[in-house]
């Protein structure tokens, strides 16, 4: 090899590596914007002061939660299973819960559920997702017909929703005190006051 082809292929060389360097950041988006994605859950409300009055009686309807994709895909196919804190049962009410999907961006496909509705059991409710959102699109699901009751008047129960199930994500910001949601049984009314004498 002629010392004038080295000379004419180190520019070229130079000149391909930058290009490569250039790339590099498109090339690996694809892969780097999955291991970034990450949910935003707001948890649910309405569960800060049940009354033990209405143990056996009337549900406590809550709002939400909230789940938001942070990047196309970031909630994943199968089961979120929301399960109830000791002390409390949901309401079974036939396909009282209802879980809504609203997505921005255009192209790709939009996350879907195989239900938008569902019948809870006394400890959860569960929604299935068939397909997640990609290229373009952020999704988020929104629960609503959510409702809890306390199990007993006493002692006083206090805890969070919690999920499981098959579909994967990552929260982020991390899930805090309240979970999913806080759910907290406070005393109900008095129901007599009795005064007594010294005989």
């Amino acid at each position: 090899m002629s010392m004038q082809s080295c000379e004419i292929k180190k520019p070229m060389n130079r000149w391909l590596a930058a290009i490569l360097l250039a790339l590099l950041p498109v090339i690996l988006l694809p892969f780097t914007g999955q291991a970034l994605a990450a949910v935003t859950v707001t948890p649910a409300s309405g569960g800060s002061a049940i009354s033990a009055d209405t143990t056996g009686g009337a549900y406590t309807a809550l709002a939400g939660p909230v789940l938001a994709e942070g990047s196309r895909g970031s909630i994943g196919t199968g089961t979120i299973i929301l399960t109830v804190p000791t002390g409390f049962v949901f309401s079974t009410a036939l396909n009282s819960v209802s879980a809504a999907v609203t997505c921005t961006g255009s192209n790709g496909n939009l996350l879907v559920l195989a239900s938008g509705v569902v019948t809870p059991t006394t400890t959860t409710v569960t929604i299935r997702v068939s397909t997640k959102s990609s290229v373009n699109r952020k999704c988020t699901i929104t629960y609503a017909g959510i409702q809890a009751r306390p199990v007993s008047g006493s002692p006083l129960a206090n805890g969070v929703i919690t999920k499981s199930g098959t579909s994967a994500y990552t929260v982020n910001p991390a899930l805090g005190t309240n979970g999913y949601g806080r759910l907290t049984e406070v005393e109900g009314a008095a129901s007599a006051l009795a005064f007594s004498t010294q005989p």
